[in-house]
């Protein structure tokens, strides 16, 4: 298999992340500290950062890192760390929290990872070779169902005050659920749970949120495009800048931009 060794350090540092950011979650004192951008962060996500930027420079010296807790590192390939997506769940220990790593060539994921470490389980995706959940030790490969689509609508907790109640009307999902944790979301569409995600502001997710669930969505068969129906693309760049829509398939995001009337 391609990026063989790539997914096998990436899956053992998201793992070995994981255990740490578990030492903090633990803890009493978790460290929160508030950025320019008033987003928290913590002594875990520092730590977590740490330990991934380390291991990736150790295995491939030459590849370029984005990561949301410090200055990007140049290189032809470039990896995307999310040290702890949902630092919000984190905080509030609800679970709703994980470790994002991806890989992108020529400006596209083709390789990702995300960890859940309140329960041990991951999923990761490599292009070309499929998705897979690994719970208990046990391996599970995941694939889309293509089954009657519906519109199960995977939200933020706090979508109200991102201003999208209007934007869900429009869409008038069958369901509404909501969780922390946008990589998280994402595997709800690759666990058949949910359908649709769109992010409820343009300035919601940076590359590093969305980078690792994009590689596991596609390779599961899904489809991960912004609203306007332009390609992401990932060259470094930190905000994505424009509001995104995954769906479990072509179809549900067409119903979706009809309903929202999207111009291309």
């Amino acid at each position: 298999m391609k990026y063989e060794k790539e997914l096998s350090t990436a899956i053992e540092l998201a793992q070995r992340a994981g255990e740490l950011v578990m030492k903090y979650h633990d803890s009493e004192n978790i460290g929160i500290e508030t950025k320019p951008d008033n987003t928290p962060v913590t002594l875990a996500d520092k730590a977590s950062n740490k330990l991934i930027l380390e291991g990736l420079r150790k295995e491939f010296p030459l590849d370029g890192i984005v990561s949301e807790e410090m200055e990007k590192i140049e290189g032809k390939r470039i990896w995307y760390i999310d040290p702890i997506d949902g630092t919000k769940g984190f905080i509030r220990k609800n679970g709703d929290f994980a470790v994002h790593i991806g890989l992108v060539e020529d400006k596209n994921p083709v390789l990702g990872v995300v960890y859940k470490p309140l329960t041990n389980e991951y999923f990761y995706g490599v292009k070309d070779f499929g998705a897979y959940k690994v719970e208990n030790e046990v391996v599970k490969k995941l694939k889309i169902s293509e089954e009657k689509v519906e519109m199960r609508l995977l939200v933020s907790y706090d979508y109200e005050k991102y201003g999208a109640v209007e934007q869900i009307a429009k869409l008038n999902p069958t369901k509404i659920i909501k969780t922390g944790s946008e990589g998280l979301r994402l595997m709800k569409i690759v666990e058949n749970i949910g359908d649709l995600r769109v992010t409820e502001n343009a300035n919601m997710c940076n590359t590093w949120d969305v980078c690792a669930p994009h590689a596991i969505v596609e390779a599961a068969g899904g489809i991960v495009e912004f609203l306007d129906g332009t390609k992401i693309e990932y060259f470094g760049q930190g905000k994505l800048g424009k509001k995104y829509i995954a769906g479990r398939n072509k179809e549900i995001v067409e119903i979706a931009k009809k309903r929202l009337d999207v111009k291309k």
